[in-house]
């Protein structure tokens, strides 16, 4: 059976936005083995933060700056530079929360 086909089953089963969520935990699951077998050389600190907001949001879990940084293997400099630019190119938007 085709991939595209399995995922259209599934769709269809039980709905997008699960199928993406499931695919996004898989993709960062690789991902984390790909770190933990060739470390920093595979790094994408912007997709890996990308990749946990959207399983997150997708989960209706609300995501801080800190979770995002821990998401990435990389420092927590290089992650707060990422996000950084990708606030500036209009990517995300974060909020401060309530107390």
């Amino acid at each position: 059976m085709r991939h595209d086909a399995q995922i259209k089953a599934m769709v269809k089963e039980i709905g997008r936005s699960s199928v993406n969520v499931s695919l996004c935990k898989s993709i960062i699951t690789a991902r984390k083995t790909l770190t933990r077998e060739f470390g920093s050389l595979c790094s994408d600190p912007a997709s890996d933060m990308l990749l946990d907001l959207y399983r997150r949001e997708n989960q209706g879990l609300k995501t801080s700056l800190t979770s995002l940084w821990r998401a990435t293997p990389a420092s927590e400099m290089t992650a707060r530079h990422c996000l950084a630019v990708m606030e500036e190119r209009g990517d995300f938007h974060h909020t401060r929360w309530s107390t």
